[in-house]
């Protein structure tokens, strides 16, 4: 039972930009639709953990770029794992595929995370943020909606428990 590492950056802005909420209080045992790390279908699965959370760091770069989920440990001129993070408005030194970049911390971040189980018969296992899953009473993306309003059609890999 592999379990893949959260992924970063990627937010559900349709949903947001409609004004829809998704709930925010899952709790262990709910069942949700998240896309399967080997298929990249739509999967039920049921949330087993979510205990635990990732701190991300917002900065600006020098050039006019930013980002909202770099980690504290892709920081090199501060050692946050030890020390904890650096002063807002600090400047930062970060790598990012082979070059490095120099910017301030414009704010600090912590994110749940949720461990989810397919129900795929493999026990595949990932974790991932809250915006990278839908729970059935939530607004679906069109593409899952569209086959799930099928008759007799079930997610790939998925059985459904009654």
């Amino acid at each position: 039972m592999q379990q893949q590492p959260a992924t970063r950056g990627w937010l559900r802005r349709d949903l947001l930009a409609k004004g829809l909420n998704f709930p925010q209080d899952l709790t262990v045992g709910h069942q949700v639709y998240a896309r399967h790390p080997e298929s990249g279908e739509y999967c039920l699965g049921n949330v087993t953990d979510n205990s635990k959370a990732v701190t991300y760091y917002s900065v600006v770069f020098n050039d006019g770029t930013s980002s909202h989920d770099t980690y504290p440990e892709d920081i090199l001129n501060y050692n946050c794992t030890e020390d904890g993070p650096p002063p807002i408005g600090a400047a930062v030194e970060f790598m990012c595929f082979g070059k490095r970049h120099v910017g301030y911390l414009r704010s600090i971040s912590e994110r749940q995370l949720y461990t989810l189980s397919f129900l795929d018969g493999e026990g595949t296992v990932v974790t991932a943020e809250r915006q990278e899953f839908y729970h059935p009473d939530e607004g679906l993306p069109s593409d899952l909606k569209n086959k799930l309003d099928k008759p007799g059609y079930l997610p790939q890999r998925t059985r459904i428990d009654p």
